[in-house]
């Protein structure tokens, strides 16, 4: 089963500044099926069930001892491999909490990283987070927010008119917005995302903070920084983005 196809929703944590700290930044809640390595013969299987810039939570039928380092790699099957290669398959974490509820069968376990920020910026959990735009980047390495590919119709009001677009790309931060019109620069934007399958309308306003004319497809490329997103605006774009990372997963009809 693909990676994406296991995610379950994107956590917007109540805060005045949606990406100000990591503490509270969003987070990724998932079902992964992984391994925990104490050693490299010696693994216990469990469940990832949050992704976040800081650190996971897991899953764990058996109890993980505060301070304890343990190796984290995601069960082949996932389709990981299949969707892109990755230098550092094994992330090593460090245990922070381990926690169990009287009625519940598995431990709850809070981790952080403890991996160098090279490692880590070469492995899968800097590319999920990157998809979601969560610009992970900044903290673990030197490149850009790749986000979610995509074929998202939109709408963007420009001199009072409302022009079609397509978003390419598109993660809590932004979005890559390929259309027939010219934006100026550091140009405000209402733009308007869906409604799309269950998803309500969402509108947001935008930046325009880079453009490049692309004369093979002959369209404007604006990328496009979002402004003062409210938590359920973050909440209801985050939606967006899994639909896409999951839609872009499918299998084609045979």
């Amino acid at each position: 089963m693909e990676l994406f196809s296991r995610i379950i929703e994107v956590i917007i944590p109540p805060s005045k500044g949606l990406l100000q700290e990591k503490r509270s930044s969003p987070r990724i809640r998932c079902a992964i099926d992984a391994a925990f390595y104490k050693s490299e013969d010696s693994a216990l299987t469990g469940k990832i069930v949050e992704v976040g810039v800081t650190g996971m939570r897991l899953e764990s039928a058996k109890a993980l001892h505060r301070g304890e380092k343990i190796g984290i790699r995601v069960l082949k099957g996932q389709g990981l491999h299949t969707i892109t290669k990755f230098e550092v398959d094994k992330v090593t974490v460090e245990v922070r909490w381990c926690k169990k509820k009287p009625d519940d069968k598995v431990f709850y376990i809070g981790v952080k990283y403890c991996e160098t920020e090279e490692n880590i910026g070469k492995s899968w959990v800097t590319f999920l987070l990157n998809k979601f735009g969560f610009n992970a980047g900044s903290s673990f390495q030197k490149r850009k927010d790749v986000r979610a590919s995509s074929k998202l119709p939109i709408q963007y009001e420009l001199k009072n008119s409302w022009q079609k677009g397509i978003a390419q790309n598109i993660g809590l931060g932004g979005m890559l917005l390929a259309g027939l019109n010219e934006v100026p620069m550091h140009e405000e934007l209402k733009i308007r995302i869906g409604p799309y399958g269950k998803l309500a309308s969402l509108l947001l306003l935008g930046k325009v903070v880079r453009k490049k004319y692309s004369s093979y497809n002959k369209v404007w490329l604006t990328g496009i920084s979002f402004i003062a997103l409210s938590g359920q605006e973050a909440k209801l774009l985050g939606d967006y983005v899994v639909i896409v990372l999951k839609e872009s997963v499918k299998e084609p009809p045979k």
